[in-house]
């Protein structure tokens, strides 16, 4: 039996033959590349995004799940803050009076 490398792109199913990816080697890759660019270009846009960030998320060392996560905690560590009066305030009109001096 050869194995097969079957992917999923949106609602397109795509199967490649991993043999002659092993045979052929870095130029059946680049032709899968081109495939795979072609296919994925007829996907909805929706599709395309998810394809996009599931691609981009392969790519971190840490998912985007924990990343949120720790933004999360982050924010609701600096609203606490806030809250027990820890962080300085600035009025609206001394952050805007700084802004305008700033950009002279």
């Amino acid at each position: 039996m050869t194995p097969v490398l079957c992917l999923t792109l949106g609602t397109s199913f795509f199967c490649v033959l991993l043999k002659e990816i092993i045979i052929k080697g870095a130029s059946t890759m680049s032709a899968l590349l081109v495939e795979l660019e072609q296919k994925a270009t007829t996907l909805s846009p929706d599709e395309r995004a998810h394809l996009a960030e599931v691609l981009l998320e392969s790519l971190r060392d840490t998912s985007l799940a924990d990343i949120e996560k720790e933004w999360e905690h982050e924010i609701e560590s600096r609203v606490a803050a806030f809250d027990r009066g820890e962080l300085p305030t600035y009025s609206a009109e001394d952050v805007f009076a700084e802004a305008r001096r700033m950009s002279r």
